[in-house]
């Protein structure tokens, strides 16, 4: 005898007793009518079915796991038999069905909400061609501040229309795009992985014929963002792609992303951090993140200011400066000094002013990377000396 029957059996006959009693009281407190003997039992039965129900729900699930078990090693092992190697493939295609479906389902959800949004027809740049001058721990942080990059556009109210990421091949940026390809970066939206190098896109945009790069347009001008740069940024132009050298250094490289520009013909320009934010001590140095963050914000706002002050940590602004005695922070009064300027242990990237968060709208606190890993080297010259 089952549970189940069991429980039908005590139903009828000891705990019967017990039922009518409580069923006539209730009824008669309620002035409803007397239920049968017949009802009575029904209405026990219902009662243990019900208590039975998780019971048995839990033990057909084990049993679901354990047939999916078997069918699984036997079909690995090549034991099963014809009819249960055909039941086993059928279970697969109809979870990879509903796998597919799921999937699908989710793209929908996010398309229908992007196509909701003006987009704005500007393009930035990801110069990644600095692979082999980043250690494994730099390599990491740019991956991640990428990644962030990427969330800020695609929760704005008013995204660039395209971010290109140059170099993106195994031959010029073996690490980087290694961890990049591991993101799933083909489902990223509006992103564009592009194998040539800026050198080489900055050719195909000065030739008038020919396929342009997947992202841009022609007649869009390069500007490639340095701190070094003698022309200060006074607003953003959709005929205009601005280029973010992705390089975290520790401050090794100096002048580097000035230099790579002038080099290619490419017109450099500073964001205007010195005009707008005057009191900030520490070395004006920024993530690729925040730098990307910061266009966004000025897009949205248009206002310089409120878009710094939207992306970079209110600590930035403080007239006192870090520095770590014995594991601890301590304040200390800004002298000027570019190396005591900088939090000890933060790392400097070769943009000086590039970077990102999410808008405003979105999270008004900055989205910072782990570690608030610094850009800038030859970035950060100049920005001492805004």
């Amino acid at each position: 005898m089952d549970e189940e029957d069991q429980y039908n059996a005590e139903a009828s006959g000891s705990q019967t007793a017990e039922t009518p009693a409580v069923a006539t009281a209730s009824s008669l407190e309620a002035g409803e009518p007397r239920l049968s003997k017949n009802q009575q039992k029904k209405a026990a039965r219902q009662a243990r079915m019900a208590e039975l129900k998780p019971l048995k729900r839990q033990a057909e699930k084990v049993r679901r796991q354990q047939r999916h078990h078997e069918l699984s090693t036997g079909y690995a092992e090549g034991t099963l038999s014809a009819a249960d190697k055909e039941i086993f493939e059928q279970r697969r295609a109809r979870e990879r069905e509903k796998r597919t479906a799921k999937r699908q389902e989710k793209l929908a959800e996010a398309e229908g909400v992007e196509r909701n949004q003006t987009v704005w027809g500007g393009a930035v740049i990801m110069d990644l061609g600095f692979d082999e001058l980043m250690t494994e721990n730099e390599i990491s942080s740019m991956d991640s501040q990428l990644s962030f990059a990427y969330s800020a556009n695609r929760l704005s109210s008013l995204p660039f229309s395209a971010i290109i990421h140059s170099s993106s091949s195994v031959s010029i940026s073996p690490r980087l795009y290694g961890r990049l390809v591991k993101r799933d970066i083909a489902r990223w939206n509006r992103c564009h992985w592009n194998p040539d190098d800026v050198e080489a896109i900055a050719k195909q945009m000065k030739n008038e014929e020919g396929e342009l790069p997947s992202g841009l347009k022609r007649g869009q001008e390069l500007v490639y963002l340095s701190a070094d740069s003698e022309e200060e940024l006074t607003t953003l132009k959709e005929n205009e792609v601005y280029i973010i050298g992705g390089l975290v250094d520790r401050n090794r490289h100096k002048m580097l992303c000035q230099n790579r520009a002038e080099k290619l013909g490419i017109r450099t320009a500073r964001l205007p951090i010195g005009t707008y934010i005057g009191n900030m001590p520490t070395r004006k140095v920024l993530t690729v993140n925040q730098v990307f963050a910061i266009l966004v914000e000025y897009n949205i706002r248009q206002d310089w200011k409120a878009a710094f002050e939207a992306v970079i940590p209110p600590r930035k602004f403080d007239d006192k400066k870090r520095k770590r005695t014995g594991g601890n922070w301590r304040y200390a009064e800004a002298d000027g000094a570019a190396k005591d300027g900088q939090d000890e242990g933060e790392d400097s990237s070769d943009n000086g002013e590039l970077g990102g968060s999410l808008p405003a709208s979105k999270a008004p606190e900055p989205v910072q990377p782990a570690g608030d890993i610094l850009m800038g080297s030859d970035e950060e010259a100049a920005f001492n000396a805004l």
